[in-house]
């Protein structure tokens, strides 16, 4: 009988903090993906009235947008010992997008679709000195929906310089 020798695997705290933020990114793109291509399509096909269904998606952002501080922030946390320049600018200017969103764009298009309603029961085209609610409305939500885009492509960046740098890892081992 020969000598059998067990080893045990050695825990590296950076190891596991590294998956907990690739989980957490995979989470926040996954859950941004979902919300952008798949509720929110759903919501304006499913209800006829058009400010119910954007009041319903306000509503929606408002409160994904605090998730997605958590997200960026979270990551930040896991991903702060690695200092990797790229992950960490990447991460902070989806965070400045998203702190846009939360105490900007998402407010103001709120106010913007308040005043849109209240203008269009009214009949009337403008209101409370703004001269044309609907193209306000319409330059604001481009800017989301660009920023928006933006954020998915940093995240998507991320995720695959992540992937790759784990599968060079895997390699070099």
């Amino acid at each position: 009988m020969g000598n059998i020798t067990l080893t045990t695997p050695v825990f590296h705290a950076s190891i596991m903090t590294s998956k907990i933020a690739f989980l957490l990114l995979g989470l926040w793109w996954g859950t941004t993906s979902i919300i952008d291509f798949v509720v929110v399509p759903t919501v304006f096909s499913v209800i006829n009235d058009f400010f119910n269904a954007g009041e319903l998606g306000i509503a929606l952002f408002r409160k994904f947008n605090f998730f997605e501080l958590f997200f960026a922030i979270s990551i930040l946390v896991f991903e702060w010992r690695t200092k990797n320049k790229f992950i960490l600018t990447s991460i902070f200017l989806a965070l400045f997008i998203v702190i846009i969103y939360t105490t900007t764009l998402t407010p103001h298009l709120a106010q913007l679709s308040r005043w849109w309603k209240e203008a269009d029961s009214q009949g009337l085209t403008s209101i409370y000195g703004v001269k044309d609610i609907q193209q306000e409305h319409q330059f604001y939500h481009r800017l989301y929906v660009s920023l928006d885009s933006l954020k998915l492509l940093i995240l998507s960046c991320v995720l695959t310089y992540k992937i790759f740098a784990k599968n060079k890892m895997n390699q070099d081992a």
